[in-house]
């Protein structure tokens, strides 16, 4: 009997059809299987009949076989998905607790499907805990209140996740904030010139201890710590102002009770006292300004007083400020103004009269033709200088064709004297001569590219147009050069 055949020769279905061996189904199938063969062998079924019969049970088989991998298939699915699931819920959760627990959820995701859902179910309940208790200490270091979970409906480790994830953002944004805070502070205390020490609370206190020793800083020491750098930052705006305001009445004083010698050396104390911590010493400097002020003052009235008496006027009241600290420094200029118009008519009122005294005590008698004489070489000195002041004016006006150099010339000697009239004329026969020059060499060299541009051989043409010239310039200036050529 050949393989495949039954003990008649014909094909052997049962080996044809691929049915499970083991366990009752298959005793039960082997049973109508050996009954259906009886019944084909007393018939007489072809094997065409029984090719049909078998297609068919093998038709229904596969279909029943269909059916059931449509099932595996939609548990394979649903078990895909809770993978899917309970992994994005591992990798947020691992995300949140800073990496840990990145190993164990690798492991899981090379395991097969069955296996990697028990995994993954494992593996929840342990991130969900470590979740909760990374929750209770973020909470504890930022000083918050803690948060209790509601029995019948608890966090899901996504929102968990979430939670932690946020907690641990305003861990770092805090650290950051608190770093700069103290920055700035310490920044505007320095420049301020206050020591910590002298303004530091004990609230204050523990935040810089906290930093010091890298722990964080409480919602509370946070808030108290911007509400300081918000009042320093606001005194230190104020102290700014003041000192730009006493710079300036500093300056003003300075000008109005010191001769220039002392503003230098007051501009020098302002340019290098421009810090805050600056602030006491040009409180000081202004102290002492309205000292000298003050004295200043009180010899402007005794010269006031003085020079009323001496043209006999009555004297103003102007005691105004005498027994002030704070002297104004725009009326202290005012005053020494009136002062010295007042000192002015006093010495015009005595020059006239020392010269009526000195002319009716000393003055010469003079006959009419000496007068006339006088009068007449004065007229003649009187005429001579403007016809001196013309030729000056032609003279600057010719120094300032030349621009920069001939300024330069005018800021020395711009008076009618004969010295400084000399030295304009020698300037300008100077500054001719060289834009003369200038011109000459400019049109020799017009005049070679113009040869050039016609052809002409160079060197002929360089030596003809040096030979006019020299002629023009004989006949124009009567110089006599030498031939250089």
């Amino acid at each position: 009997m050949a393989p495949g055949e039954d003990a008649e020769g014909l094909p052997d279905l049962r080996a044809q059809l691929l049915w499970p061996a083991g366990g009752a189904s298959s005793a039960l199938l082997a049973d109508l299987w050996k009954e259906l063969e009886d019944v084909w062998g007393e018939l007489g079924a072809q094997e065409s009949d029984r090719l049909a019969d078998a297609g068919a049970v093998t038709l229904e088989a596969c279909e029943a076989l269909r059916g059931r991998l449509a099932l595996w298939a939609v548990r394979r699915t649903e078990m895909e998905a809770d993978c899917e699931a309970l992994k994005a819920e591992a990798e947020a959760g691992t995300a949140a607790l800073g990496g840990a627990e990145v190993a164990e959820l690798e492991a899981c995701a090379r395991l097969p499907l069955h296996a990697r859902l028990s995994s993954l179910k494992q593996l929840k309940p342990k991130l969900v805990r470590n979740l909760h208790q990374a929750r209770a200490r973020l909470l504890e270091l930022l000083g918050r209140d803690s948060i209790e979970d509601d029995g019948a409906q608890p966090m899901q480790c996504l929102e968990l996740s979430r939670t932690v994830a946020r907690l641990r953002s305003d861990l770092h944004d805090r650290c950051q904030s608190v770093t700069l805070a103290v920055q700035q502070l310490r920044g505007i205390w320095d420049e301020m010139g206050v020591p910590p020490e002298e303004v530091e609370e004990d609230e204050l206190t523990e935040v810089f201890r906290r930093c010091r020793q890298d722990l964080v800083v409480t919602d509370a020491q946070h808030k108290v710590l911007l509400g300081h750098v918000d009042k320093w930052t606001s005194e230190h705006g104020r102290r700014s102002e003041e000192l730009l305001v006493l710079h300036g009445r500093i300056r003003a004083l300075a000008q109005a009770c010191l001769p220039p010698a002392g503003l230098c050396s007051v501009e020098r104390f302002l340019a290098a006292n421009t810090r805050l911590r600056d602030l006491p010493l040009c409180k000081a400097r202004e102290a002492e300004l309205h000292t000298l002020a003050r004295g200043s003052l009180r010899i402007l009235h005794q010269r006031h007083r003085q020079a009323c008496v001496a043209i006999g006027e009555i004297q103003e009241d102007i005691s105004d400020g005498l027994g002030d600290d704070i002297v104004n420094p725009d009326g202290l200029r005012a005053l020494a103004v009136a002062v010295e118009e007042l000192e002015l008519q006093v010495r015009l009122r005595q020059g006239s009269v020392g010269l009526d005294l000195a002319r009716q005590a000393a003055e010469p008698e003079l006959e009419a033709r000496e007068l006339a004489e006088v009068e007449q070489s004065l007229a003649a000195w009187e005429a001579r200088k403007a016809t001196v002041a013309a030729a000056v004016v032609h003279l600057h006006r010719d120094l300032a064709e030349f621009k920069e150099a001939g300024m330069q010339v005018l800021a020395r000697h711009s008076s009618l004297h004969r010295k400084d009239r000399a030295a304009c004329k020698s300037k300008i026969r100077e500054l001719r001569e060289e834009e003369r020059r200038a011109n000459l060499k400019h049109s020799g060299y017009e005049r070679l590219r113009h040869l050039s541009s016609q052809g002409v051989d160079l060197p002929e043409a360089y030596l003809s147009s040096l030979s006019e010239m020299r002629e023009r310039q004989r006949e124009t200036f009567g110089v006599r050069t030498s031939d250089t050529a």
